[in-house]
């Protein structure tokens, strides 16, 4: 190959001589010293350079200096191993604890009983740290129960666990045969609970919706018997401010008709029927025995009576579960002006149950205040009410938020038998 630097009469010096022969020498002046008679030569001759022996000497020094340090760079190497080492398991510990979480919630379907070994977050545990034990969703959720879970555990764990359990809890609660009696069943919150109780409970379970409005009651049965077609659902047209004891105890007993009370896992009763009375009266004006007594018998006297024969149908059942919901209100622990009828008979209604829950240990009891709902009877007191406070009152809760949390708060179980509870409370 050319020389591209060379000169033309390097050129020709090195064309004129044997090429392989050209380099076989070596001298380290790599000139030479005399180029005017070279070309009549078979081989240029090289001399010295005057620094040369210095130079070598030099270049020897520095590479003692090289092999010296490569010598002395093992326990370098060793610590750069020992760091990247430390590193690696810095990011596995990162990727257990933090990102196993966010792959549970991305990519898996959270199935109690699937394998966490069978998620995408298990396969990638399985690589990195085949020494973990393969558990299911189910067994981690009991972990934490028991308190076997390490504290360093991030909170998107704890609140994707917390999340489980609550499903757990829900299915508890809800997937069983049960009895379940809703009055006020065919409009605003009974109507919404009726369907929601539906979804949830087991095939064979049987729905007592009692209202006055037969069309409203036939369209629901329609409904919930075209989505759960295996849960039985009996209506009632009945206006309990004039049903007596042998109607009622005529309505569970027609509905439990085939069925043995024990036979099912679950009995509920929702009292929700109640009227709000006439707002645009004060104390002073409530001058009419019979209006109170009608009302009276409506909202207090045939809940009383509904109650017991419940809980009569159902007594034997030692091993099921018993729960009582009276629907109440925040007028139950606190006075309004235009509403003297409706806080003194909720309030009576949150008496009798606490004292039902204190003497029936084994009935799970609640009073539930729903707030403030977008319901008919919300917009009755709007209109009749004559204090401004009431009347100004903004857009309230609907009948789907309210009903949600009544059902979470059944399905827990935490509450106090017999305590009146909040759609507010924390």
């Amino acid at each position: 190959m050319d020389n591209p630097w060379a000169s033309a009469k390097d050129e020709n010096i090195i064309s004129s001589t044997d090429s392989t022969n050209f380099f076989q020498g070596f001298d380290n002046n790599f000139c030479p010293s005399d180029l005017k008679d070279v070309a009549s030569t078979t081989r240029p001759s090289f001399q010295r350079l005057p620094d040369s022996e210095s130079y070598l000497a030099n270049l020897e020094t520095k590479l003692g200096k090289l092999h010296k340090k490569s010598t002395n760079s093992g326990a370098e190497k060793k610590d750069l191993l020992l760091s990247l080492a430390g590193a690696r398991e810095g990011h596995i510990d990162r990727l257990l604890n933090t990102q196993f979480s966010q792959w549970q919630g991305i990519c898996d379907d959270n199935h109690l009983d699937n394998p966490v070994e069978e998620s995408l977050s298990g396969t990638v545990i399985r690589h990195i740290a085949p020494h973990l034990q393969a558990v299911s969703t189910g067994e981690l959720v009991h972990l934490l129960k028991a308190d076997q879970l390490q504290e360093a555990t991030s909170d998107s764990v704890s609140v994707n666990l917390a999340n489980v359990e609550d499903s757990v809890t829900v299915t508890n609660y809800w997937n069983k045969k049960t009895f379940a009696i809703v009055t006020g069943a065919s409009r605003g919150i009974g109507r919404t609970l009726a369907e929601k109780i539906a979804k949830q409970i087991a095939p064979d379970s049987v729905l007592l919706l009692i209202s006055r409005d037969e069309k409203s009651l036939g369209s629901l049965k329609q409904a919930i018997e075209t989505d759960r077609p295996a849960v039985r659902v009996y209506v009632s047209v009945t206006d309990l401010s004039t049903c007596d004891e042998s109607a009622l105890n005529g309505l569970v007993s027609s509905a439990l008709a085939g069925d043995s009370a024990e036979s099912f896992a679950h009995a509920l009763c929702i009292h929700n029927a109640g009227s709000l009375g006439d707002a645009t009266k004060r104390c002073s004006d409530l001058t009419q025995t019979t209006s109170c007594v009608d009302y009276f018998r409506l909202n207090v006297a045939s809940v009383v009576v509904l109650n017991a024969i419940f809980l009569r149908h159902f007594s034997s059942g030692k091993q099921q579960r018993k729960t009582v919901v009276n629907m109440s209100s925040l007028c139950a622990v606190e006075p309004f002006a235009s509403l003297s009828l409706y806080c003194t008979g909720k309030a009576a209604r949150d008496m009798f149950f606490k004292v039902l829950a204190k003497e029936e240990p084994d009935v799970r009891v609640l009073n539930y205040a729903p707030g403030p709902v977008e319901t008919s009877m919300r917009s009755q007191l709007l209109d009749q009410s004559w204090i401004d406070e009431i009347k100004s009152g903004g857009l309230g809760l609907t009948t789907t938020a309210t009903c949600d949390r009544l059902m979470a708060l059944l399905a827990r179980d935490s509450y106090a038998s017999g305590a009146h509870v909040d759609y507010y409370d924390s």
